[in-house]
């Protein structure tokens, strides 16, 4: 049986590339959790609030290239995420602030500001609202984001957010003193196999791009620390705390 040879996206007419990277960006948004979904999962667990794990705003000035800016807005969204839910309102509010300043960088300020800029004094505090109005911002910069075949952008963005978010998981589970949480945890930090994996194949469109090339390197090691775990009951011991160091090396790549 012959086997068919699948065409490089480069050399596709390009409303077929087009059809693949929308088919590929669908199935990763569609997937992968948002950092408030993961985050809802840690209070549900009893996980404390650690307000030390949150990207330094001073690093905001190191970022001066559109790759280091998209994954930054994603890694700062995703603080901005953690500190309005656990009520941290003057640290959302700061957050918030050095989010829409790269945002505007990256030519979505308005976009942030249609949707979020006077809902947000009036929701700090209430829990339930400052879901809806994350969950809405997020909604509305996929919108932009596709509508302008900015899916590369977004891609770093998903990137940044997801990173941070498993970094402040993996802290969590591989405290000693936080069994609890890990128990209720461990099966999502399994499930990540799946994303990383769906994150990778959605950035190979990109992979002619040398800043995509190398965060794909970057990624790969990352599916290999997930890949050594074999099922749920496997996230503990040596493997969550090879995984641990493995994302937050690349975290703090990212962030420095």
């Amino acid at each position: 049986m012959q086997v068919e040879e699948v065409m490089p996206i480069e050399e596709m007419p390009l409303e077929h590339a087009s059809e693949v990277i929308d088919f590929k960006f669908h199935t990763l948004i569609a997937n992968i959790p948002s950092p408030l979904a993961t985050y809802e999962l840690l209070r549900e667990s009893g996980a404390p609030y650690l307000n030390t794990l949150s990207n330094p705003l001073e690093n905001r000035a190191k970022y001066l290239v559109e790759a280091s800016k998209a994954m930054n807005f994603g890694v700062y969204m995703a603080d901005f995420g953690y500190a309005l839910l656990n009520v941290d309102n003057q640290k959302a509010l700061k957050y918030y602030a050095v989010s829409r300043t790269l945002a505007e960088d990256l030519g979505f300020g308005a976009v942030l500001d249609q949707v979020v800029n006077e809902r947000l004094i009036d929701n700090v505090g209430n829990t339930d609202s400052a879901k809806v109005l994350i969950n809405d911002a997020y909604k509305a910069l996929d919108k932009y984001l596709r509508s302008n075949d900015q899916q590369k952008t977004a891609g770093y963005i998903i990137t940044g957010g997801w990173m941070q978010t498993q970094h402040i998981v993996l802290v969590m589970i591989d405290d000693a003193e936080a069994g609890l949480v890990m128990e209720h945890l461990k099966e999502e930090v399994y499930k990540q196999q799946l994303h990383i994996g769906n994150l990778i194949t959605f950035l190979i469109e990109y992979q002619d791009d040398t800043d995509v090339a190398s965060l794909i390197e970057q990624l790969v090691l990352v599916k290999g620390a997930y890949d050594q775990l074999v099922d749920s009951v496997d996230v503990e011991g040596e493997k969550i705390k090879n995984l641990k160091s493995t994302i937050s090396a690349m975290r703090n790549q990212i962030i420095n």
